[in-house]
C-alpha cells in the first residue's frame, strides 16, 4: 500500500460480493473483509483501493458477541414479557472448516 488511507470500508464473512458496489469502491481506499475471490480482489485493486482478507469466520466472532448477541437479548427483551426463558448463546467452539497451509 503506497497511500494514505481516509476510508475504510468493512464487511465480516464473505464480503467479495460488495466489492462489486460502485459507491462503496469509490469512496474507500481501503476494504477489510473475511474473504473474497482472486477475481474480486483483482477487480477492486485495479481501481486504486486495497483489500485486506482476514479469514470468513476470524472476521465474524466479534460481530457476534458484540453486536449481534447484545441486539438479540434487547429483542427478546422487548417481545417477550419476561425474556428469562430465552438465553442466547454465541459458539466458543467456531473454527475454519478448512486448514491453511
Amino acid at each position: 500500500m503506497d497511500s494514505l488511507v481516509a476510508c475504510v470500508a468493512v464487511c465480516a464473512g464473505s464480503g467479495g460480493s460488495m466489492f462489486s458496489s460502485e459507491p462503496m469502491v469509490r469512496v474507500a481506499d481501503l476494504l477489510f473483509t473475511g474473504e473474497a475471490s482472486h477475481h474480486e480482489q483483482l477487480d477492486v485493486v485495479s481501481r486504486g483501493v486495497t483489500v485486506i482478507t482476514a479469514g470468513h469466520s476470524v472476521s465474524e466472532r466479534g460481530y457476534l458477541s458484540q453486536r449481534l448477541k447484545p441486539w438479540l437479548e434487547r429483542l427478546v427483551s422487548e417481545l417477550s414479557h419476561d425474556g428469562s426463558d430465552v438465553v442466547i448463546e454465541v459458539s466458543a467452539t467456531d473454527a475454519e472448516p478448512g486448514i491453511i497451509m
